[in-house]
Formats: structure tokens, sequence, C-alpha cells
């Protein structure tokens, strides 16, 4: 690795552990996820393998672990990884659980894919976010950060999601506002990547960490300062 991919890389490593900070101060505030709020769909066929294949596998398994995960290493369950079957969300963290952040098992193969389908490189900065951050969804509602949660926030997809969606040399980076500019141009051999409305890919985390994960607050008539002064002295600057 060479010196400014090392440099990047640790950057992403700091923007990875502000995100954490972030999430767990709007959780301190009653932030509400959507993630967490919204009824989750019961597939029962996958809930019967699993429960078959987990019960076998803690049967054979003759060193206990203290990590409830750990059972998922069987190879019992190495169907869950080769499907790349999204597991319900009591089993977060888990990469492949549904939850607020989680990085794909399959991020180097899938950037490869999207670099051979782009037929060119992909910019570092893009690089290192699915590898250390990966997919992240910051939606939800608060009575003074977002009211009745249509502001935009930090809602970036899984990368297997992004790739689906690339057309015309752009790679979505969100879904569900087709006027996000949250898209950027790939292939692309800078270090950082350029968003569809000319920002930098970085300069865009700054101000969605800026204004606490909710970028929709920069043209908010009112701004909850207080909120949003606990939640900057959680984060370092990057």
């Amino acid at each position: 690795m060479t010196k400014p991919e090392n440099q990047m890389a640790q950057t992403f490593q700091l923007i990875h552990s502000n995100l954490e900070r972030l999430v767990e101060a709007l959780t301190e505030i009653g932030y509400i996820f959507d993630f967490k709020s919204k009824p989750e769909t019961f597939d029962w066929a996958l809930e019967v393998r699993l429960g078959n294949a987990i019960a076998h596998a803690k049967s054979r398994i003759r060193k206990k672990s203290n990590d409830p995960l750990s059972v998922f290493e069987h190879s019992a369950l190495a169907w869950v990884r080769t499907e790349n079957i999204v597991l319900p969300r009591r089993f977060s963290p888990h990469p492949q659980a549904q939850s607020i952040g989680c990085v794909d098992l399959d991020t180097e193969q899938e950037l490869t894919r999207l670099e051979q389908q782009a037929c060119g490189p992909i910019p570092e900065a893009l690089k290192n976010w699915f590898l250390i951050c990966g997919a992240v969804d910051l939606r939800g509602r608060h009575p003074f950060l977002n009211p009745e949660g249509k502001l935009q926030t930090l809602h970036i997809a899984p990368l297997r999601q992004c790739i689906d969606g690339y057309e015309d040399g752009w790679l979505p980076l969100s879904f569900g506002d087709p006027a996000s500019s949250w898209k950027v141009r790939v292939p692309d051999s800078t270090p950082d990547a350029t968003l569809s409305d000319g920002r930098s890919f970085l300069n865009a985390l700054r101000n969605a960490f800026e204004w606490a994960g909710i970028p929709g607050l920069a043209e908010a008539s009112v701004n909850p300062e207080r909120e949003l002064e606990f939640i900057r002295s959680k984060m370092e600057s990057f």
C-alpha cells in the first residue's frame, strides 16, 4: 500500500469511528431509526432453515464460545455466506444481518465486479468507504433533528445494490429519491470520488457529519443548536 493509499485508509478508519459515535449519540438523545422502528418481514422458510442449521451446529460444537455469532463459523451454516443471505436483524452485528451500518463480507469481490463493469478504476475514497464503513442508513425521526422524518440523512446502500443500479457511468449510492445527488462518476482514477452535484465524496461526508448525519438540516429554517452541539462534540474532524 502506497503512502497516499495508507493515508486514505486511515481517514476512513476515523470516519468509521465517527459513524459509531454518531449512532451512539443519536440513540442517546432519542433518535428513532427507521431500521429499528419499522416491522420486519418474517420469512418462515428462512427461519426454519436457520433454526435447524443452528441447532445442528450447536450440537456439534465441542468448545463453547461466549460469542453468540460464532455458530455461523460452523460448516452447517456455510450456505448463509455462499447464498449471500440477508439475516434477520436480531443477528446484528453479523455482517449479513440488517442493521444501521454494515460491511458486506463480499466487498472485495463486488469492487472487482464494479471495476470490470465500469471498464476502469474506482476512486480510493469509494473503495475505502465500502471496505471499512459499508452500507449505512440514518433515516429516522427526532422531535428537533428530524421531526417528520423527511429530511435528507446519510444513507448509502449496500455495494451490491449500488452496482446493480450502475448506468451511463454513474454509480448511485442511495435510492428512493430520484433527485438525489449521491451518485458518483465511475470509472475515475482520482483518489476522491465526485458526486453528480460537483462535490467530492469526502466533502459530502464532512458536511453530513457536520449536520449530525442529517445534511438536510442545512436548509431547515430553524436548527436545533443544542442537539447539534452535543453530537458534534462526540466526533473528530477528518
